[in-house]
């Protein structure tokens, strides 16, 4: 099975996988993509090798950090400075940036054609470097605006564009004159004025799961709009290419935006490979959300009067998985819980998709190295025990990663922060996602 990945900070919010998963199945391909919320574009890469991903998209804010970590670069990642798209050869790496041909697929499939269009960009980081690129190659006549107007002039002087101070007065003019107006601000800002914008100007924001000031203003004013998702679907379809070489079907990674799994959280689950710090990190999260936390192992130790390590030793391990199995289902039931998921849960199909159908699943992630190191003198584990003896650790490690990959909504690293960063990592992700608790 090929692994995919879309990595930022925060990155729970992004639709990639549903249209990337949505694509595999129309193919039918064996492949599956999830979120990576790594702490760098540098940490993303080496868990991308780590895991052996074929495939890696970049988002906000590592588009810029990743370009300097490519063995490669295509001409649009090399012209722009920026990476969204991260392809693995082996040890090598190869660079693209697909979003200024998602910009003006975007604006092309809404019947817009800019060419000599003038065009407004407003931000100077990796979105409004790669739409204002696009435009130009199409011959646009492109203006940038940034709060900080230092960037913006830096940026038009390096793509050979103009650009307007970040004022009311200088701005209003601009407003009023553009054909076409493409929002890239990390954040949301107010400066813009319904009253500047007229009815047939073009307006489309990269922010695509957040509503804007821009956006506000514009359906106001009775703008002409074009979803910022139609953004994403396009660089998505281009980025595809690369990772496959094959052409996915865009209806198909269409309907994918459909899937609204990720709206609320009764139940969290985290799973993952033993010693990756399950245990801590949901005690931890249970206290934090104020839900219950679900011990599967400990359930069926309570319920058996027998410890996991005497179930496989007088019962095997495939008494152990139908016990699992069981637990999991009961657990199920209660909502508000963070449920604590033993290594090998993910070896059964059945409970893969219960596990989904709960809510959403968080991956914990620590490497080989680091895992063994935690485990060293651990006689607890009869798994880790089987596999230390027959020298099948790294083999064992390797057979569970495509299955906690078909599972995970997201993987988290577990490694170099305390639980309690862990946990707050968590929580940080899903309130940014707007997923509600309860």
């Amino acid at each position: 099975m090929q692994l995919f990945a879309v990595t930022g900070k925060p990155i729970w919010h992004s639709l990639s996988p549903q249209l990337h998963n949505a694509a595999y199945q129309n193919l039918g391909l064996r492949a599956r993509y999830f979120r990576l919320a790594a702490g760098s574009a540098r940490q993303a890469l080496e868990i991308s090798k780590q895991l052996g991903i074929s495939g890696l998209n970049v988002t906000a804010p590592y588009k810029q950090d990743m370009a300097e970590l490519m063995d490669e670069l295509d001409v649009s990642a090399r012209k722009t400075g920026v990476v969204n798209t991260v392809v693995f050869k082996g040890s090598k790496t190869k660079g693209y940036n697909t979003d200024p041909d998602g910009v003006i697929g975007a604006l092309i499939n809404s019947g817009v054609n800019p060419s000599k269009r003038r065009a407004l960009i407003l931000g100077a980081g990796g979105s409004a470097r790669a739409a204002a690129f696009g435009l130009l190659q199409c011959r646009a006549e492109v203006t940038i605006a940034n709060r900080t107007n230092s960037k913006a002039v830096s940026l038009a002087k390096e793509l050979g564009c103009a650009s307007v101070p970040w004022t009311p007065s200088s701005l209003r003019k601009t407003i009023k004159d553009a054909d076409v107006i493409i929002g890239c601000l990390s954040q949301s800002e107010d400066i813009v004025q319904s009253k500047w914008l007229n009815k047939h100007t073009v307006v489309m924001d990269a922010r695509y799961v957040h509503t804007s000031h821009l956006i506000e203003q514009a359906t106001k004013a009775g703008c002409r709009m074009i979803n910022g998702r139609l953004w994403l679907l396009h660089q998505a379809a281009i980025a595809f290419e690369h990772f496959t070489g094959q052409k996915p079907d865009i209806s198909a990674m269409e309907e994918g935006l459909s899937d609204f799994r990720l709206s609320r959280l009764p139940a969290l689950s985290v799973i993952g490979f033993m010693g990756c710090g399950k245990s801590s990190v949901t005690r931890i999260l249970a206290k934090k959300l104020n839900y219950k936390k679900t011990d599967i192992d400990r359930t069926i130790e309570r319920r058996t009067g027998t410890s996991i390590a005497e179930i496989f030793k007088n019962k095997g391990e495939p008494f152990f998985r139908k016990l699992e199995s069981a637990a999991l289902m009961n657990a199920g039931r209660h909502s508000r819980a963070v449920l604590d998921c033993g290594g090998g849960i993910v070896k059964s199909i059945a409970n893969r998709r219960l596990l989904q159908f709960y809510g959403p699943v968080a991956w914990l992630w620590a490497d080989e190295e680091e895992t063994l190191r935690r485990l060293a003198g651990n006689k607890t584990r009869p798994v880790l025990n089987d596999s230390l003896a027959s020298g099948n650790f790294h083999r064992l490690l390797a057979s569970r990663i495509p299955l906690y990959a078909q599972t995970a909504d997201i993987l988290f690293p577990s490694f170099q922060k305390s639980p309690n960063q862990i946990a707050d990592d968590i929580i940080r992700e899903i309130d940014c996602a707007g997923i509600r608790r309860g």
